[in-house]
């Protein structure tokens, strides 16, 4: 077996296991609700054989679960107006409510006037921290806090330079 194939078995293998704890279900009662048999299922998570992407849909469909697509998300470094380098996301993260909820803080030694919290249910909390840590570039606080449909709903309050709006629009737009 190549080390890619290893590779990827052991990615579905970890898949399927965080599925299976992710629903709280045991392997019999997943296999009944995906109509799939326990030693297949068994052989699955195992990772003895591999299941289809049909088959990979029933499983997540009989747990309340979906297999969807998202952009991937990375760190790119684009001009400025000026000349000067800005460092932004080709995206912003799709968020679970908890995480794009829950409180922020700037990092150590970072501060926004003095302030360093912000409570992300609400909406002025959010828009401020939106606007400090892209005009700041704080990827890691983006990644982090930064959903993207929550971002939409501010984005005409951000009252960021025209440079920065251009630099961070095509993120949003692909989100």
């Amino acid at each position: 077996m190549s080390d890619v194939s290893t590779s990827l078995q052991a990615v579905r293998n970890v898949f399927l296991d965080h599925v299976q704890d992710l629903a709280g279900v045991s392997i019999s009662g997943w296999a009944e609700r995906a109509r799939i048999s326990r030693p297949n299922l068994s052989a699955y998570l195992s990772g003895r054989t591999s299941p289809r992407l049909d088959t990979v849909g029933r499983l997540l469909a009989a747990v309340d679960l979906d297999l969807a697509a998202a952009p991937t998300i990375r760190e790119v470094t684009v001009p400025s107006a000026n000349g000067s380098p800005l460092r932004v996301l080709t995206a912003f993260p799709r968020l679970s409510v908890r995480a794009a909820l829950a409180p922020a803080r700037l990092p150590e030694g970072v501060d926004d006037k003095g302030r360093t919290r912000y409570n992300l249910t609400e909406r002025s909390d959010r828009r401020d921290y939106y606007r400090f840590i892209l005009r700041r570039s704080l990827l890691d606080e983006v990644r982090e806090h930064a959903d993207a449909a929550l971002v939409a709903d501010v984005w005409s309050e951000l009252n960021l330079p025209p440079q920065l709006k251009a630099a961070w629009g095509p993120a949003l737009l692909r989100s």
